[in-house]
């Protein structure tokens, strides 16, 4: 039936079924659906998922009483303590049908480059980073495509240049969720915008490297502002991003690198980001607090726990750095596993062993395949879908 309705749907209808069906258990809120989808609020969004449920009904002479032609796409929760607002949960039959049609299957994320002129729009600050974002002047059919085809899932990398002759620098990467539209008054269409990625700071010199000059001469020397990449330069800027990893500075190095994103805080909040870092401070206490224990076998000799933070200190904003729902208290072992990658906890809270630990390893780190945190919230979630997708080894 979708293939019946496929020439009928819009770009933004396409981009709402994507965002819902790649949506963790398939549901969305009304006003997600209209930030993945560029509607200005989600009544807008409701008046257009409820037409594909229309057109969908059309095709299959399905009629009832209920009087919500949404009702055929999905089925809905009610607001509670976790989500302030009604959610759309697509139906089984629904998710089985577009998993069929292979129009959501992605292999590999797609990657883009967007281009800061730093001598037409200033240098970019060090900065606090909530969520990551660029701006841009593509059309909203650019940015959805012609074919359910999105932006959205794809890694988005920053590059700015300045001087002469040019410098190019890489500043920071993200994973694109969100479009929205802007005001005519800020000379953009859309942002496009994500909350899991990776800022470096200082920025990384990228001009030297041998395969930037055909990387600039393939994006037309960065003349069409938000624009594709070929897979052998994201490959190669991925390898960028890696070598950065292998030459990860010490605590004390880390805690002066990032020094301009607490430098202006107070006194008292600056101590205690800083002291975070280092597993002391408030930071260990709420989380002593919070678990009472391990997180993971319940051990109670507390001298001997870790705090350790899910989403790494030097990828996270501050308020991050101290949030009680972005650390575990680990017992040695299991804190030198997590923080290298070796293990990580899945949406249960059920562990995940890296193929590169081989079962020896494991036996010999005490490591049970039965483990798992032995507390968990939505919370945590966000913290720990950013570890297993950045930091941890499949």
């Amino acid at each position: 039936m979708f293939l019946q309705i496929q020439e009928k749907l819009t770009a933004g209808q396409k981009a709402m079924l994507r965002a819902q069906f790649l949506a963790p258990k398939h549901t969305l809120t009304a006003r997600q659906l209209a930030n993945s989808a560029g509607y200005k609020n989600f009544n807008a969004a409701n008046l257009q998922y409820g037409k594909i449920g229309n057109l969908l009904r059309k095709g299959l002479n399905y009629w009832d009483d209920s009087g919500q032609i949404s009702y055929v796409l999905s089925w809905f929760l009610r607001p509670d303590d976790v989500a302030n607002e009604w959610s759309m949960v697509m139906h089984k039959e629904v998710t089985q049908a577009l998993q069929e049609l292979r129009w959501f299957s992605i292999q590999q994320p797609a990657h883009y480059v967007q281009y800061h002129n730093s001598q037409i729009m200033g240098e970019i600050q060090d900065r606090d980073i909530d969520s990551f974002g660029i701006s841009t002047s593509k059309s909203f059919a650019d940015l959805i495509g012609s074919h359910i085809w999105l932006v959205i899932g794809s890694h988005i990398w920053l590059v700015s240049g300045m001087g002469k002759p040019r410098k190019y620098f890489l500043h920071y990467y993200f994973v694109a969720d969100r479009i929205r539209r802007l005001p005519k008054s800020s000379g953009f269409k859309f942002s496009v915008s994500g909350d899991i990625g990776r800022i470096f700071e200082p920025a990384i010199p990228i001009s030297n490297l041998p395969w930037f000059k055909a990387f600039l001469k393939s994006q037309q020397n960065f003349s069409f502002g938000l624009r594709k990449i070929k897979n052998k330069y994201a490959s190669e800027l991925e390898k960028v991003v890696d070598s950065q990893e292998a030459s990860r500075p010490n605590v004390l190095q880390e805690i002066e690198q990032h020094r301009n994103s607490y430098k202006k805080l107070k006194k008292t909040t600056r101590e205690s980001i800083i002291q975070s870092r280092i597993g002391q401070g408030q930071f260990k206490k709420s989380l002593i607090e919070y678990w009472r224990g391990c997180s993971v076998t319940g051990c109670q000799q507390i001298e001997l726990l870790r705090a350790s933070h899910i989403k790494p200190w030097r990828d996270s904003s501050n308020a991050e750095r101290l949030d009680v729902y972005n650390g575990l208290l680990l017992l040695p072992n299991l804190d030198a596993c997590f923080d290298s990658g070796f293990i990580s906890f899945d949406d249960k809270g059920q562990i995940i062993t890296s193929s590169k630990l081989d079962k020896s390893a494991l036996s010999q780190f005490g490591i049970d395949s039965n483990f798992r945190l032995l507390r968990l919230e939505n919370k945590h979630m966000f913290y720990l879908r950013y570890h297993r997708k950045y930091i941890f080894y499949p």
